[in-house]
């Protein structure tokens, strides 16, 4: 019977390991930011609260010409407006960072479909139903190019999305900052 000589058994167990870390790996570097923009199109509180769940499409410009993914999500009313008003309002003032508007626990995944990487990222986190308040949300998850992804994605605050239901007019930039 042959035998296995130890170095051989460490140097197989060894490359065993070195292939679950790349698995397991994520596939973006450190501080890798990616950025593209929403076609959220406004939503009044009421509808939103009657049908919390949405999707949009992804663009990689801020004008809409070149759709990129789509994204997909559920939201559900954790303050109305009248909550908002009396609980967190005197907390902050009414120019705080959640305003009055309402305020909602959201979790959505955002699937980029074309372009050099693809995959998606799912976040998690507090909206306030204020298109004039930026936003931060906690990257939870991620698939295909963005396995493994954590970090932090921020919504920059439109003003337009006050008054459109359009996507086109009403696009909402997010910046994912993923890290290891």
């Amino acid at each position: 019977m042959k035998r296995i000589s130890n170095q051989k058994k460490l140097g197989f167990a060894l490359g065993v390991l070195s292939a679950l870390i790349a698995l397991a790996s994520p596939a973006f570097a450190a501080d890798d930011d990616l950025i593209v923009y929403e076609g959220f199109g406004a939503f009044d509180s009421a509808t939103f609260a009657k049908y919390p769940g949405f999707g949009s499409p992804i663009y990689s410009d801020e004008d809409g010409n070149v759709q990129v993914g789509f994204d997909s999500g559920i939201c559900h009313v954790t303050y109305t407006a009248a909550q908002m008003v009396k609980v967190v309002a005197p907390l902050e003032g009414a120019s705080g960072k959640y305003g009055t508007q309402g305020l909602y626990e959201c979790t959505w995944t955002t699937h980029i479909t074309s372009g050099s990487r693809k995959g998606s990222i799912t976040a998690s986190g507090t909206f306030p139903f204020d298109p004039e308040k930026p936003s931060s949300f906690s990257i939870i998850g991620g698939t295909g190019d963005f396995n493994g992804a954590k970090g932090t994605l921020n919504t920059d605050a439109n003003p337009n999305c006050r008054y459109s239901k359009d996507p086109k007019t009403c696009i909402l930039k997010e910046t994912f900052t993923l890290i290891e």
